[in-house]
């Protein structure tokens, strides 16, 4: 069965690890969300009603054209962003809905500022853009301005974000709840249910998203990239600024394109990170481009020398857990970042401050092969998860499907959804002719996924918004001085793409990652040294060197020193990994460092008068442990147990009716393993009870 999950839209940024997408299908959906700058979790969330996601920004009086300061989102209040105290500020700015009839109906986008603090600060500000289309700009300010900061000479100049009509914060917020709750229902069921099914469910939910939005008055053709480009210079003159600088990112570098076209006076220059050709339609084009990013993969696993002796066999380690999974699906969880955005909305509004854990935003996802296909070409968006994927593979080979989870723990993400099949359908279903691609050339892996472009046609049927015709599809021609940043391992916008737009710009700079993915900017310090350099001087190309030397690396796991400790109030002696910290309540408790990639954590219970399932149920653990056999260590033997699905393995021995238990709790399967061999090695039973810990 063929499912492919979607990430924030067709395009998306995850350079800096907000929203990412997966493949170019709007059917069903995958998103990866920026949970890393919501710094809070939320107790509890009702029901969300259709459109209630709001943005808790106020509401005054507005005037076209004109700044009206407004608190910041609270989901925007983390510890990096309150350190530039009044140097950010945050806002609305009311623009027409359709800016050929400026007094007509009006829309209201969001805006974040960050004004330089240098004393020679340049005049001309840096408007970043987000991709999807439909995803939120703003959710990207805290990773974005911790890359620019981080950049010596970077942060010369103001910055300013704007919220694309449509989205997140911006009023009104296109977010298709009926769409949201298909995706919940049918998530634990994908590997049972035919692709016809869910095109049918997911069809249903766009007519009623559809129906609803034009029932409440919003103009669904008002939503498309000219009159997203028409609202940025309208923005920047509400602020006082003239010329700017434009950086955008997956579809953000379409709507530079297009703005390139429409304001070309008041761009100073422009960088295109992913770029998305005009002329070339991305959507018939996905299923090559995934195939591309795979096998650029595979053939830099075998020329790199380490990822070759540790994962010698990488293509066929995936070919073999796609098979796997296809005869034997397996349910894990998926995080559900719409409720949990929400929630924490809701918590901003009423001044509530959230702290539990989130685990009421987990929900219950099953994944079959085509499902990992689509999990792998989501990390391959976002280059931070890439070094990642060789282990991943290797451990799910193995049995260990914890890695899985991993993947898969983004599932549900915020966007607008309506927004996203507007821009899209206005621009790209007037050139989409499905199965243009030779399946034969396509690794066999991937081709369930080529009924896509058909099925986007099919839900732009339901979508009515006119085609903005062959203009939106030329490409653009200008002299404006242009960066262009591309990763090797992209698997939506490959570096031909960028070639392409390169070639019609006698000012065009065009630079390659080797080992990135989707986003160049803020995943590599190169990439933001080539745009800190092109932004002082757009005329003469930067040195981009460093670019050849951003490779692919795989990541493996670091096997831990271990050092021997004693267990407070027992006569257990054992080993734990070097720079391990006692917990300061629970003194059978040690954990890793927070800075550790590999976090994790190993306890020792001695459970007196139980043996065998009794005596485990004592570790009060929430996962299944299946028996992984026996072993003879020190005349000792220790029966084994792990859980398939998570990442802890536990080691058993009794003696006379006492058991001992030791529970070891690791992401990587490797570490974890050596770990839990390393304190079965160096347990002892002594003779006296270990004191407490000194304070």
């Amino acid at each position: 069965m063929a499912v492919t999950l979607v990430g924030e839209g067709f395009l998306s940024s995850v350079s800096a690890e907000d929203f990412s997408g997966v493949s170019s299908r709007p059917i069903a959906r995958f998103q990866s969300a920026v949970i890393e700058v919501i710094q809070a979790s939320a107790t509890q969330l009702g029901a969300i009603q259709p459109g209630a996601i709001q943005s808790d920004m106020t509401r005054p009086s507005a005037v076209v054209g004109q700044f009206e300061a407004a608190p910041c989102p609270s989901l925007l209040r983390t510890d990096a962003l309150a350190r530039l105290g009044d140097r950010l500020r945050c806002g609305f700015v009311t623009v027409p809905e359709r800016h050929a009839n400026p007094t007509g109906p009006t829309i209201r986008l969001a805006v974040a500022q960050i004004r330089s603090d240098r004393p020679q600060a340049q005049p001309d500000p840096l408007v970043m853009a987000q991709g999807g289309p439909g995803g939120s700009t703003l959710m990207l300010l805290e990773p974005w301005w911790e890359a620019i900061a981080a950049t010596p000479g970077l942060s010369d100049r103001d910055l300013v974000l704007i919220e694309q009509r449509g989205t997140q914060f911006s009023q009104p917020y296109l977010f298709c709840q009926e769409i949201y709750e298909v995706d919940r229902q049918i998530a634990p069921q994908l590997p049972q249910l035919s692709e016809e099914t869910i095109n049918q469910k997911t069809l249903a939910a766009y007519g009623a998203c559809r129906d609803r939005l034009l029932g409440q008055g919003i103009d669904l053709g008002a939503y498309n990239s000219w009159e997203n480009a028409d609202d940025i210079p309208l923005v920047m003159s509400a602020l006082g600024y003239g010329r700017f600088n434009f950086y955008g990112v997956s579809y953000g570098t379409m709507l530079g394109q297009h703005l390139m076209k429409r304001h070309p006076d008041r761009l100073r220059s422009v960088i295109l990170d992913a770029v998305v050709p005009l002329n070339t339609n991305y959507i018939t084009e996905s299923l090559r481009s995934h195939d591309r990013a795979l096998r650029q993969l595979f053939e830099q696993c075998r020329r790199s020398p380490v990822c070759q002796r540790e994962y010698p066999r990488l293509q066929e380690t995936f070919q073999a857990v796609v098979a796997q999974l296809e005869r034997q699906p397996i349910t894990t969880e998926g995080f559900d970042a719409i409720a949990y955005v929400d929630a924490q909305l809701q918590a901003g509004r009423s001044g509530r401050v959230l702290a539990d854990n989130g685990e009421q935003f987990w929900r219950t996802v099953a994944i079959d092969g085509d499902g990992l296909v689509n999990l792998v070409i989501s990390a391959l968006y976002d280059s931070s998860l890439i070094p990642q994927l060789p282990e991943w593979l290797r451990e799910m080979r193995s049995g260990d499907w914890s890695s899985l989870t991993e993947l898969a723990s983004d599932w549900f993400s915020p966007l607008a959804d309506g927004m996203q099949q507007s821009v899209l359908c206005a621009e790209e279903a007037g050139f989409t002719t499905p199965g243009t691609t030779d399946l034969g050339s396509i690794l066999p892996e991937l081709r369930s996924l080529s009924t896509d472009p058909q099925e986007f046609l099919d839900s732009c049927r339901l979508w009515p918004v006119p085609t903005l015709g062959p203009e939106a599809n030329r490409p653009v021609r200008t002299n404006i001085p242009t960066l262009l940043l591309s990763g090797n391992l992209d698997p939506v916008t490959p570096p031909p793409f960028g070639n392409q737009v390169a070639a019609g710009l006698p000012h065009a700079y065009h630079y390659t990652f080797p080992g990135l993915g989707h986003g160049a900017f803020a995943s590599s310090d190169c990439a933001n040294r080539l745009v800190r350099d092109f932004l002082r001087d757009p005329n003469q190309a930067p040195d981009g060197r460093c670019a050849a030397q951003v490779q692919f690396m795989p990541q493996v796991p670091m096997i831990p020193a271990l050092h021997a400790i004693a267990v407070w109030g027992t006569r257990v002696r054992s080993l734990v990994p070097l720079g391990w910290q006692r917990d300061s309540i629970l003194t059978n408790l040690w954990r890793s460092p927070e800075t550790e990639p590999n976090e994790g954590r190993i306890s020792f219970m001695w459970v007196v008068g139980e043996t065998g399932p009794q005596a485990l149920r004592r570790l009060g653990l929430t996962v299944p442990l299946t028996a992984q056999g026996s072993r003879q260590v020190g005349g000792r033997t220790w029966q084994l147990y792990a859980s398939p699905q998570s990442p802890v393995q536990v080691a058993a021995t009794t003696e006379g009716q006492d058991t001992y238990l030791i529970a070891v709790e690791s992401l990587r399967q490797r570490s974890r393993q050596a770990i839990l061999q390393g304190a079965i090695a160096g347990f002892q039973l002594v003779p006296a009870i270990a004191l407490p810990p000194k304070p």
